[in-house]
């Protein structure tokens, strides 16, 4: 559905539920990895799964944990070079290790690649032109044009979704929190693959017109919008509080 057919669109019609993604079906994605990185030795470890070929490694630098934890960084500046579906999935897997009460897995995965992101873009720019009163002038048009290339600016884009929101069991911020840490989970996933992430939300994630071209209702969530590429700047230095300063000892 275009952009204009969705905002004509948006207050009558009735939303899809988003659905669960369907494996992969490519010979080469079938063999992902689990998180700690292993050779499949003998045919009845392989099971019903291929190998990789050698002409499409799975890049990972293994690293202790909290050296990952320690360089990672948001970090904006990608480049146009799109991580493989292996990668990505990697990180889809990383995900779903998050902790989770009631064992409730509150996430859905929404990736956004290609001319997609075109049309995302054009989604977010008519939400935009909606809440504006001037959409006419100079400075407004330079607005919604950036809003349109907002999409652009990394090759994969991993939409973190909460769908049936409200009949999810346990406590709804619980839900929220395991969804926090599912992100976490992705961000150090790249970060150990030498990938550049950023977790973006702002109005877009709050849009029932978003919402809806994405297969969600107005009353589903998106926790973020993480930004996925290959770094083309330096990953910024952080020094963050020390904890001690943010600590308190009972005993």
């Amino acid at each position: 559905m275009s952009a204009t057919e969705l905002v004509q669109k948006t207050q009558t019609s009735k939303p899809n539920r988003v659905q669960d993604a369907e494996p992969s079906t490519d010979k080469h994605m079938t063999n992902i990895l689990p998180l700690k990185l292993r050779q499949l030795e003998t045919p009845e470890q392989q099971s019903d799964f291929e190998p990789m070929t050698q002409n499409q490694p799975l890049l990972v630098h293994e690293q202790p944990v909290f050296d990952v934890i320690r360089k990672r960084r948001s970090v904006g500046q990608v480049t146009q070079e799109e991580p493989t579906r292996e990668q990505i999935e990697r990180m889809l897997e990383a995900a779903t290790y998050a902790p989770s009460h009631h064992v409730t897995e509150p996430w859905r995965f929404i990736i956004i690649t290609g001319t997609a992101r075109e049309e995302f873009g054009n989604i977010m720019a008519a939400s935009l032109s909606l809440r504006m009163e001037d959409r006419f002038s100079d400075k407004a048009r330079a607005q919604l044009m950036r809003e349109r290339n907002k999409p652009l600016r990394a090759p994969v884009i991993i939409t973190m979704a909460m769908v049936n929101f409200k009949e999810m069991k346990g406590i709804p911020i619980e839900n929220i929190e395991s969804a926090g840490a599912a992100v976490q989970n992705m961000l150090l996933a790249a970060e150990e693959m030498e990938l550049a992430t950023l977790w973006r939300t702002g109005d877009t994630a709050y849009d029932p017109m978003v919402k809806r071209w994405l297969g969600m209702t107005p009353e589903d969530h998106i926790v973020g919008f993480i930004y996925v590429g290959f770094p083309k700047v330096t990953r910024p230095q952080r020094v963050p509080t020390h904890f001690s300063q943010r600590t308190t000892w009972l005993s």
